[in-house]
């Protein structure tokens, strides 16, 4: 934050054709200020330069005074409505020729000065466990300010990495995520508009499909099923599973483009938006493709893990099965569906609900073990090691087929299906070294199965000792360029100005 504010104080310094009293004046400004230090000198230079004879200026001193006084917190939970105080006091007087230097601004945007301070600011508080108490406290309680904060919290999270500090993700991503579960809001950059022609298509375990077009491209959307859970768990269930995948940003995970809200017909349905998947699911994939090769599908979806597994805070998919797998039009396989997903932080204990479900044949035993047994055992698990679990299943039916019939094993007993015949494991290429790997992500004690990055690399070698690895950059697929999605948004980022200032 200090660098933010000597920045300012530089770029001021720099400034020629100020008087002294002026420049101090404009020093004062970047040290009270609790946020926008150089919009709020911006402000100030415009007032007292370029319509000296104005009296609003005062009016900027006094209210800027206030907000002083009214403490860093508050300033920050009502960041807004400060932003848009200076804009309006900007517009308010309009002037011929600009004496000011707007180097302050970019464009019609906060200058990304003013953008790095507020969200340093943000991780101070959310990183000392007193302040956080106070600022989800106060965020929690107010669904306007929470709305304000969610919003700003993606914004953030939607920064270049060349723009902020990556130390600060983590500290963003577990508060978006714990905000959207406890105030029913997503944010509003989310939105899409443009979706039409959509048609439902079938319902899966937890939502409806529809195709649909967006800008000319096919896309699906999935309109979340009402399982007699009152309003609230409906709306925490979407926000919490669109807020996950947003920020979910690899190869080898099904793209999110945003949330379509229907106006016009079923009472205003929500629905998440996304590339619609020709090839279809990995079951569908494999049935129409049985001679297709299976190993490169099975290094996608370790890699696809890996990345899950590893961001901070660490994503578990909670349902990974071969319909929740999609497979792109140049063959690569990539994770979908994250409403089971949790995001948690496994350096520490957990003290949140976590969502259970799945699939039987999939379902790791300890989960049956520790929901049998209740009490905190449940929430302590480490589900990357169930993930990987699922990962043995999924694998195992890529080779069997439909035939596999997961579900009518006794998981929790230790039973596990047998390898397939020497015919098919032949036919399939399913040798002794990937079925080893099935045992090893099998293994009743979760500790001892490998973890995603040993899977992926294990599964790497063999595919580069028989050069079959793909290169990462050839055969990119086109439903992962999301730059059409430009203009496409209801909502403005929080980091605009809302008109260019001219």
């Amino acid at each position: 934050m200090k660098a933010a504010r000597y920045d300012v104080q530089e770029m001021v310094r720099a400034f020629e054709g100020f008087s002294d009293e002026v420049r101090e004046a404009c020093y004062e400004c970047i040290r009270t200020a609790h946020v926008f230090p150089a919009f709020t000198t911006f402000v100030y230079l415009h007032l007292s330069l370029c319509a000296p004879a104005d009296n609003r200026l005062w009016q900027f001193k006094t209210k800027m005074r206030q907000y002083q006084l009214k403490g860093e917190g508050w300033c920050i939970h009502h960041y807004a409505e400060i932003r848009d105080y200076l804009y309006s006091l900007y517009q308010q007087v309009p002037v011929d020729r600009h004496i000011c230097n707007r180097n302050l601004v970019r464009n019609n945007q906060l200058h990304i000065l003013d953008v790095q301070h507020l969200g340093a600011q943000v991780a101070l508080y959310l990183v000392n466990a007193d302040r956080a108490q106070s600022f989800y406290a106060t965020v929690e309680k107010d669904n306007d300010i929470a709305q304000s904060m969610v919003d700003l919290l993606q914004a953030l999270l939607d920064l270049h990495p060349r723009q902020f500090d990556v130390w600060y993700r983590p500290c963003f991503l577990g508060a978006i995520i714990r905000l959207t579960r406890k105030t029913l809001v997503y944010p509003t950059c989310l939105e899409i508009r443009g979706v039409g022609n959509y048609a439902k298509t079938g319902a899966g375990g937890c939502g409806v499909i529809y195709q649909g077009t967006l800008l000319g491209r096919t896309v699906a959307l999935k309109r979340l099923i009402n399982k007699g859970q009152d309003y609230d768990r409906l709306t925490k269930d979407f926000a919490h599973e669109a807020v996950l995948w947003r920020n979910v940003n690899h190869a080898n995970c099904l793209p999110f483009y945003g949330i379509f809200k229907d106006l016009q017909l079923n009472n205003g349905d929500l629905y998440l938006v996304s590339p619609w998947m020709e090839q279809g699911d990995l079951s569908a994939y494999l049935s129409e493709n049985p001679n297709v090769d299976r190993l490169p599908l099975v290094y996608d979806i370790a890699n696809g893990l890996e990345y899950l597994h590893k961001m901070q805070p660490t994503i578990v998919h909670g349902d990974l099965k071969c319909l929740n797998i999609f497979v792109t039009n140049n063959s690569r396989a990539c994770i979908a569906d994250f409403g089971l997903s949790n995001a948690r932080d496994f350096s520490i204990k957990a003290n949140s609900s976590i969502s259970i479900g799945g699939t039987p044949g999939y379902i790791a035993p300890e989960i049956y073990h520790s929901a049998a047994r209740g009490g905190d055992e449940l929430r302590n698990l480490d589900f990357r090691r169930c993930d990987m679990f699922a990962f043995g299943s999924v694998i195992y039916e890529i080779y069997v087929g439909e035939k596999s019939k997961l579900h009518e094993y006794n998981v929790c007993g230790g039973d596990r299906p047998p390898r397939p015949s020497q015919e098919l494991c032949k036919m399939r290429k399913l040798d002794d070294d990937i079925w080893l790997l099935i045992e090893c992500l099998w293994k009743h004690n979760p500790d001892a199965r490998l973890v995603a990055e040993s899977a992926r690399a294990f599964v790497g070698y063999k595919l580069r000792a028989m050069d079959k690895m793909r290169s990462s950059v050839s055969g990119e697929d086109l439903e992962w360029d999301l730059g059409f999605l430009r203009g496409t948004g209801v909502a403005t980022s929080p980091f605009e100005l809302w008109a260019s200032l001219t």
